[in-house]
């Protein structure tokens, strides 16, 4: 199975076929943080895999791939990353770490069965050929992102489906 580095690697072909192209795109990564799966809705990630999981998201909203990237196998070892942590890599290797990204978290942190699940929306702060989101599903099992309108830089607008 592919370590971490290598989904980035992946991640990072992807981002350049993506630009050969010439064609916007998604990357949609959908996973839980946390992961030690458990059944129970009061089942909670521990204390510490709730803490790593809420700095992740920080770094993420505020733009710090690099410093997401760097940390990332560590953090994903340490909170038992869903699928070890390839799809969240496999995004992370999309990004560009010359380009400044922007982040904004939709609803809040939740668990459906132990996992942390979160949904961000991650985008290039110009009006560049990229569009990116981290997909999840909050405690209700819904999507947190359902009904918002997501501007893709003015060109287009695309409306999720309820």
């Amino acid at each position: 199975m592919a370590d971490i580095g290598e989904c980035m690697s992946v991640g990072a072909a992807v981002a350049q076929a993506a630009k050969e192209s010439g064609q916007r795109i998604a990357f949609l990564a959908s996973t839980a943080l946390s992961h030690r799966l458990v059944r129970g809705p009061d089942r909670w990630p521990s204390d510490n895999e709730q803490k790593q999981d809420h700095a992740f998201i920080d770094l993420l909203c505020s733009g710090q791939v690099q410093q997401a990237q760097r940390q990332f196998s560590d953090y994903a070892q340490a909170v038992t990353a869903e699928m070890g942590g390839r799809n969240l890599a496999t995004f992370l290797g999309t990004l560009d770490s010359d380009t400044q990204y922007h982040g904004r978290q939709y609803g809040s942190y939740g668990q459906p069965s132990g996992s942390g699940n979160v949904s961000i929306l991650l985008t290039e702060s110009t009006e560049e050929s990229f569009f990116y989101i981290v997909f999840g599903v909050n405690s209700d099992r819904k999507s947190v992102v359902q009904g918002k309108r997501v501007d893709l830089g003015g060109r287009r607008t695309i409306k999720q489906q309820k």
